[in-house]
């Protein structure tokens, strides 16, 4: 019957430190301070044209007389001014006159591109929100559960410890 005894304490010795031991624990980890930037970027290009007209002209003023022969020749140029573009030419041939100003083309194609480029940025920031947290008297609590555990562990090998000396021992203890 002793035996009994002392094995039913040794199985609650057990079964109590396993349940201390495999106590719940925090597996929550809180939320990390962070910041995050992102940059976006936008390069647009754009192709424009236009068309440009050009204003040139070019002239010559010059004295024109009959020789002997009754044939047309310059006797003196009094005026000539050339454009950028256009030069004038001048022929006299049987008598005839013939001044030509040409230009390759009036107007000019221009085309360029234009580049726009954007910037956005956009910043996000994470706070560690605090949950569930314990104020004092919760705090005061859990350390005064501790320690009575604590004790009641102590007093229950202390017992355990006694009622094993007093089996295999016929000495008695003062409590």
């Amino acid at each position: 019957m002793k035996t009994k005894t002392i094995d039913s304490a040794f199985a609650l010795l057990i079964i109590t430190l396993v349940i201390l031991v495999t106590s719940c624990s925090k597996n929550h980890v809180p939320t990390v301070a962070r910041a995050d930037t992102v940059i976006r970027t936008v390069i647009e290009e754009k192709v424009r044209d236009t068309t440009i007209y050009l204003n040139d002209s070019s002239g010559i003023t010059a004295l024109l007389e009959c020789d002997s022969l009754g044939r047309v020749r310059i006797k003196q140029i009094t005026d000539y001014y050339a454009g950028q573009f256009v030069k004038p030419k001048i022929v006299i041939k049987d008598n005839y006159l013939q001044a030509d100003c040409t230009i390759d083309s009036a107007k000019v194609y221009v085309s360029w591109k234009e580049k726009h480029v954007t910037s956005t940025t956009s910043t996000s920031q994470t706070v560690i929100v605090k949950e569930n947290y314990l104020t004092g008297w919760q705090w005061f609590q859990l350390w005064t559960g501790k320690i009575l555990i604590i004790l009641i562990l102590v007093l229950l090998v202390l017992f355990i410890g006694y009622r094993i000396v007093k089996l295999y021992t016929k000495i008695s203890l003062p409590f």
